[in-house]
């Protein structure tokens, strides 16, 4: 049995300070207030290199006591994120404000500076960002526009004691910073406690008034406060465990960094490379989530998810009125996060166990291609992931073998098809026959032997043929030009109609051009823009067709695979269609010198269409993505450049693979 905490391997190992701590104590008759906790404010403002430490009873006291010390006033608006702990925002509404609720990075789960100007308005006091799970906020963006519209910063330390941006520890960065001893914080009390600090003196002495009721001696009270004193035992106990902090987070980031190396198949914590993690949580993310909970359970493995629902969808701040899809990101994060085991005196033989099971039980992959020459098929492309999946080597349109694979499946990702234009051009039977009847065998197989399964179907953009107005958003009409976006539309309709008339659940997907690795890199018949890139890469022309000015949108395909697990790890994509493009078009003429700049190589001209290619060509055209980001808060992260020379980086490392 691994549980995912415990807090006896640490306390066995300070058993002796911790008793000699807790006896002091006991002898002086002093247990609110006094030398202890006098000499934990000093240590914890000397450990984090601040003016100021003040002493309290919790980690939810210590951000309301912040913000009034502050003198934010009631009513004010205070803008934070809904992906945390509860607390943070009961705390924010006990000192009299509103919270403001902003999106997170996708990355690192903290706020997300690009959302924050959106947020401020006329009310606006105060930021309370949270360095989540043991990773820093972006402090630099944040406090940049903090000061520029003079706002308070509070920062909510309460998982990140010890962690660093830019070489700074969080909690130095805002006007005043909150942190929490829970006994599962990296530094845990035995019971409740936390700290406010801060530079700011006056700041200081008036957080000591607040948390004594707001008493300034004896008789007199000048405000109203509360009762929220550090007692005696805890500050002692907190000062054994000050003492051996640093060696603690060590021994955090040595069994995270083994984690990391062991676990396959799960999105990984991020640490930017400005910033120092200390892994309070070991969170990790996969659109199984809940598979990985389950086999961690029957292994006798705990797990947690931090945190199932967001602030804005509990029941109890409803009245804040955020809708379903307010916070995409957010929304997305917290079904697919889970927390994974660690703490001090965790065994690497037992991060390799709890990995080992994670690996396992994601990694049910089955991939069926015909592995058909010239057609794409390529096993070098999965030769980093070879041990996790299998290969059966299929075709689409054989009734038995499709309604042997579909069994036991919880998605299936529909990318078959005959994709070669030129073929499309002379014969239009290997279209429907791969991928109109090809489709109706797959979602027969699902409504027979699996009709639980979920279908994420790719088509393309051209369905739209030419379109009627730029950007091309969902609701345009289907009019394709060839015959190869004829059968995609035929085979959309073909899924819709399982998911309508036999409860087949399915997504359907209308990609833009995709490009980047692992593509068919021998002839130019699947599709132009790695074509380009060979080309270049072997220093030769690039023919541009017509005039060079038609416009594309194109999408790196790390960045499809990306909307692709979305859409499988979201609960309201179903029934839906959704563009997958790049909201920055590019013409073929860029396209090309974009490609020779990456490639390093080649050059371009312009070229004629052939009579069947100019009847077939749509002309200008990229995708509205607005309601992938809606529904999935799905964006394309990388941008042409980056994405062609990751490319060519790619086939320049294994070219004999590809060429």
């Amino acid at each position: 049995m691994i549980p995912f905490f415990d807090l006896k391997p640490l306390h066995n190992e300070l058993a002796g300070p911790l008793q000699d701590a807790v006896a002091r104590v006991l002898d002086s008759g002093w247990y609110v207030l006094g030398p202890e906790v006098e000499a934990f404010e000093n240590e914890l403002a000397n450990y984090l290199q601040i003016g100021n430490a003040v002493g309290v009873a919790n980690g939810t006291d210590a951000i309301e006591l912040a913000l009034r010390a502050l003198d934010i006033k009631p009513g004010a608006e205070v803008i934070t994120v809904s992906h945390t702990a509860v607390p943070t925002i009961t705390a924010i509404e006990r000192a009299g404000c509103r919270p403001v609720f902003v999106d997170i990075d996708r990355e690192t789960y903290t706020l997300d500076p690009r959302c924050l100007e959106a947020a401020i308005t006329s009310r606006t006091e105060a930021i309370v960002p949270v360095h989540l799970y043991g990773h820093p906020a972006d402090m630099p963006a944040i406090v940049e526009i903090a000061r520029r519209y003079k706002l308070a910063i509070v920062e909510d330390c309460a998982q990140a004691l010890g962690a660093q941006c830019q070489g700074r520890p969080v909690g130095t960065w805002g006007d005043a910073a909150a942190l929490s001893f829970y006994p599962t914080k990296n530094l845990g009390a035995c019971g409740d406690a936390g700290a406010v600090v801060t530079n700011d003196r006056t700041v200081a002495e008036k957080a000591k008034r607040l948390r004594f009721y707001g008493q300034v001696d004896r008789e007199h009270f000048n405000e109203r406060g509360i009762n929220s004193r550090l007692d005696e035992m805890q500050a002692a106990i907190l000062r054994v465990k000050l003492e051996q902090l640093d060696d603690d987070l060590k021994q955090r980031r040595e069994l995270a960094a083994l984690y990391d190396a062991v676990l396959k198949g799960v999105t990984l914590p991020v640490t930017r490379p400005d910033c120092t993690h200390v892994y309070c949580l070991y969170v990790v993310r996969h659109p199984q989530r809940d598979v990985i909970r389950d086999a961690c359970q029957e292994h006798e493995i705990g797990t947690l998810v931090h945190y199932p629902i967001p602030v804005h969808r509990q029941q109890a701040f409803a009245d804040l009125g955020y809708g379903v899809g307010s916070l995409p990101e957010t929304e997305a994060a917290v079904k697919e996060i889970v927390s994974l085991p660690l703490y001090h005196g965790l065994l690497p033989e037992e991060v390799q166990q709890v990995a080992d099971v994670v690996s396992q039980c994601v990694a049910g992959v089955t991939i069926a291609d015909s592995m058909i020459p010239g057609y794409g098929g390529n096993l070098f492309n999965i030769e980093p992931i070879a041990d996790r999946v299998t290969v059966n080597y299929s075709d689409i349109r054989d009734v038995n073998v499709m309604n042997y694979l579909v069994r036991e499946k919880h998605f299936v990702f529909h990318l078959a098809g005959q994709v070669d234009h030129i073929m499309s051009l002379h014969d239009p039977f290997p279209d429907i026959d791969i991928n109109v009847k090809g489709t109706a065998v797959v979602m027969e197989a699902c409504r027979q032997h699996n009709p639980d399964v979920c279908v994420i179907y790719t088509g393309t953009r051209g369905q739209y043929g030419k379109p009627n107005k730029l950007p091309v958003d969902e609701t345009a009409p289907l009019q394709p030009l060839g015959i190869y976006e004829i059968t995609n539309v035929a085979a959309e309709q073909i899924i819709e109609a399982y998911h309508y008339v036999f409860g087949v659940r399915s997504c359907l997907l209308r990609l833009t051009n995709t490009y980047g690795p692992r593509a068919q890199m021998q002839h130019s018949r699947y599709g132009v823009v790695n074509w380009f890139v060979r080309l270049a890469m072997d220093d030769q022309t690039i023919p541009v067709f017509g005039d060079g000015q038609i416009k594309r949108d194109l999408i790196y395909v790390d960045d499809c695979i990306d909307a692709l697990l979305r859409v499988a790890a979201s609960d309201n994509a179903w029934g839906e269609a959704f563009n997958v493009g790049y909201d920055q078009p590019i013409t073929f003429l860029e396209l090309a010198d974009t490609v020779v700049k990456a490639a390093g190589s080649g050059r371009r001209e312009l070229a004629p269409f052939s009579p069947e290619r100019a009847a077939q060509e749509p002309g200008d055209f990229y995708s509205d993505i607005s309601k992938i980001e809606r529904f999935l808060g799905w964006r394309p992260k990388t941008g042409l450049l980056e994405g062609l020379t990751r490319t060519a980086d790619y086939y320049r490392q294994h070219r004999k693979h590809y060429w």
